[in-house]
């Protein structure tokens, strides 16, 4: 799917940092490879509206913690074309309640 924009949280950083040096072999720079493609996506910082929306969503939806901030940056930013791209059951199923088109559209 080519899109004109890709919008993520702030803790996306942390979390694909953190899986693609724990895929990695000793020799590559993976680090490297994260600051590199991290410039072609807008962010959603992690502020006190947000916290507060996804502790909201957390304990409405049962979701995990970070779950639950990827939910809630999502619909913070609320663009119209929003896609919000998940293969995680729970995840998934609240977005849809939220309102949020999916990908893939059922998992």
């Amino acid at each position: 799917m080519d899109r004109e924009r890709w919008l993520t949280s702030r803790i996306t950083y942390v979390e694909t940092t953190r899986a693609i040096e724990l895929g990695a072999r000793p020799e590559d720079d993976a680090a490297s490879a994260v600051v590199n493609e991290w410039q072609s996506f807008d962010v959603v910082e992690l502020t006190t509206p947000v916290a507060e929306r996804a502790a909201a969503l957390a304990v409405a939806a049962r979701l995990r913690s970070l779950d639950a901030i990827h939910l809630a940056s999502a619909l913070f930013a609320a663009p119209d074309d929003l896609i919000l791209a998940t293969w995680d059951v729970r995840l998934h199923v609240a977005a849809g309640k939220q309102g949020c088109a999916l990908l893939p559209e059922r998992i």
